[in-house]
């Protein structure tokens, strides 16, 4: 089964940011924006600096199976069940697969809406 990424970083966008923290985006220093990165993460570079301290403003669980990771703002580690049986290097090549995939998600959609003029309406 395919992750839709696009859908997460959707759902944390419009779910969780946009009603807990308006103009979220306007925060983002898309250049400096890594999600595999704590300090340059959404949740660190939209107000907390610290990527853990984001995630429980926005009352968010960490783990393969939380709420962190199911809204787009982190990616599964190696140790997930959806690696199991691939070896320890593929499975980091993999995660770091899908935090390039979420960078420019998030990316993507923060520049949409800046260019919108930064009221969580996409371009």
């Amino acid at each position: 089964m395919a992750i839709d990424y696009r859908a997460r970083v959707l759902k944390g966008a419009t779910t969780l940011l946009d009603e807990k923290r308006p103009g979220w985006e306007c925060e983002i220093d898309v250049d400096k924006l890594d999600v595999g990165v704590g300090a340059c993460c959404v949740t660190a570079l939209s107000g907390e600096d610290d990527w853990y301290l984001g995630m429980e403003e926005l009352d968010l669980t960490h783990g393969n199976g939380g709420s962190y990771v199911a809204h787009g703002f982190d990616a599964e580690n190696p140790d997930a069940s959806m690696y199991e049986g691939v070896e320890c290097d593929a499975a980091i090549d993999a995660q770091q697969s899908v935090y390039a995939t979420l960078n420019a998600l998030w990316r993507e959609m923060i520049t949409e809406r800046l260019q919108a003029g930064g009221t969580g309406e996409r371009a």
